[in-house]
């Protein structure tokens, strides 16, 4: 049990860091506009590459009308654009603005910073011994 709480203090730790990460990516004078939260949904958005509604909130694993919700704030904020589905005049996709994109670039930036931080702090071996066990666990 000891070595479990170990591990979730340090998990806990990692992630508060990635929050306040988030965070600070959000508080950026030309990002006010945009949550946190909001940062998980463009990062989807992008990744997904035209998604869905219910391809996003499958990929979320949110229900579609909190997804909607969510994404009506991000349209109306400029970071999204709901498009007619070519295929299915029923559907919608999403798409990241110019303006989304830019938040989802400064956010994987800040990430990539850091992992360099990461990369100063621990030795080659230690390096890798992290990235086979991250992998191993996500």
């Amino acid at each position: 049990m000891k070595e479990a709480e170990r591990l979730f203090t340090a998990i806990q730790k990692l992630a508060d860091k990635i929050t306040d990460l988030k965070k600070s990516v959000t508080q950026v004078s030309n990002y006010q506009d945009i949550s946190v939260a909001s940062l998980h949904y463009l990062d989807a958005i992008d990744k997904l590459n035209t998604p869905t509604l219910v391809e996003l909130s499958e990929e979320l694993q949110l229900s579609k009308p909190s997804v909607t919700i969510m994404v009506n704030k991000m349209i109306a904020s400029g970071h999204v654009i709901k498009e007619k589905h070519p295929e299915d005049s029923r559907s919608v996709i999403l798409t990241l603005s110019d303006k989304g994109h830019e938040v989802v670039s400064r956010c994987r930036d800040a990430f990539k910073h850091l992992a360099v931080d990461a990369t100063t702090r621990l030795t080659p071996e230690e390096m890798n011994i992290l990235i086979v066990l991250l992998n191993k666990i996500s």
